[in-house]
């Protein structure tokens, strides 16, 4: 089952439209191979193409096999790239395809987002899921101005692909000074993004026991059902989360 709408017929179309009004501006991708994995080792597995493709794991703590198959990628685009197209027919549904126009390299554009792999938050540390589009636009405006500058640089758009199957531009990275500590979220910012995730975990959770009609209706769909019925529990102060996912439950009952 899709966990977000079937991509866009042309949405291909976006990686051929760069605004050559600006100085040179390389299109990477950022893929996230949770939703697809291997992208990695299919990407190079025949050891001679010449584009460089980046795993954001490698080196870090635990990077071996198992990790890199799940790993976050970096990739540039180029139209000649066989590979890369191959492995793009089979993206479709899945929330793991962000574009980003950058002056700098896929090589250096790989070494900034690395250490953001892993944030701190509420004296822990937990993987931080930017490459997944549907945490993106949440992440994109809950980051303070000088966490995104020091997270993406001289960056001049990006856009992912949303829960609609759609490109979404996410908010432009202003020109300040970045901020140079090592990657944490506030209280406020990782609450911010739990309650954005909410929805998606209770889906998944109740998706074996979905009816053929649910599972038949367009995924954004499901997830704005879920999504309305959790804004609900918050205005009535419903906390438990038994009771919030009986009202998921019911939200979804009146689309099957």
């Amino acid at each position: 089952m899709n966990m977000i709408d079937s991509y866009d017929t042309h949405w291909l179309d976006m990686l051929k439209s760069s605004d050559e009004t600006l100085p040179r501006v390389h299109e990477i991708l950022l893929l996230d191979s949770v939703f697809l994995p291997g992208v990695y080792q299919r990407l190079c597995k025949r050891g001679t193409n010449p584009h460089e493709y980046h795993a954001l794991f490698e080196g870090l703590p635990g990077s071996g096999d198992d990790a890199l198959a799940v790993s976050p990628i970096i990739v540039e685009y180029h139209e000649s790239d066989a590979q890369l197209h191959k492995l793009l027919r089979d993206v479709d549904g899945k929330p793991m395809v962000t574009l980003i126009r950058t002056t700098e390299t896929a090589a250096q554009l790989a070494s900034r987002l690395k250490p953001w792999c892993v944030v701190k938050a509420d004296g822990s540390f937990f993987n931080f899921r930017f490459p997944d589009t549907r945490r993106l636009p949440t992440i994109a405006r809950t980051l303070m101005p000088e966490q995104l500058a020091q997270m993406l640089g001289p960056m001049h758009e990006w856009h992912c692909i949303n829960r609609q199957g759609h490109w979404e531009q996410l908010p432009p990275v202003p020109e300040i000074e970045p901020c140079d500590e090592t990657p944490k979220l506030t209280e406020a910012q990782f609450a911010a993004l739990v309650r954005d995730s909410e929805a998606d975990e209770i889906l998944a959770q109740l998706e074996p026991d979905f009816t053929d009609k649910l599972c038949s209706i367009l995924s954004s769909r499901r997830f704005a059902c879920a999504d309305l019925a959790l804004r609900q529990a918050d205005r009535q102060h419903v906390q438990d989360s038994a009771s919030r996912i009986a009202l998921v439950v019911d939200a979804l009952s009146l689309e099957s």
